[in-house]
């Protein structure tokens, strides 16, 4: 089955976030890097419907960047908003970055956040990746890098 064909089959929008998440896993497995991206969740049919949207933002564009998928989101009366990137990864016993993870967020209006990280680091070739664990949190609180969501 495809990427997208898993995409598609996605009931709820975690089950999204996890297909996202696996294939970022395996780009980064490839040596590759991950491309921003945000999924706004609309329905269709009943039954849920991925815009994909790339993000290139630098770090003053940031913030704008992200307040325009809010603006497509709401445009859309999107049920959620999926992001996935690649991130500095920060123990819970440290103030410093201790390495990379890929980061999946997952919001909604009516639904706890969930935020999702998978540490891994490079070795000296690209090819040698090592993934830790898999860290799932869930908030009430909505992400303060989507603003006005939901």
């Amino acid at each position: 089955m495809t990427p997208t064909a898993k995409l598609a089959v996605a009931q709820t929008p975690e089950e999204a976030a996890y297909v996202l998440l696996e294939q970022a896993r395996q780009q980064v497995a490839k040596g590759k890097e991950i491309t921003p991206l945000a999924v706004v969740v609309c329905e269709e049919n009943h039954r849920p419907a991925y815009d994909l949207v790339g993000l290139a933002f630098t770090d003053e564009t940031r913030h704008s960047a992200f307040r325009q998928v809010v603006t497509m989101a709401k445009q859309k009366t999107a049920k959620a908003i999926i992001t996935v990137a690649e991130a500095d990864y920060y123990r819970a016993d440290k103030r410093q970055a201790s390495g990379d993870c890929i980061f999946v967020t997952v919001s909604g209006d009516g639904m706890e956040t969930v935020t999702m990280r998978l540490p891994f680091t490079r070795g000296r070739w690209r090819s040698k990746i090592r993934f830790g664990e898999l860290e799932r949190k869930t908030e009430a609180t909505p992400l303060a890098f989507l603003p006005d969501w939901p």
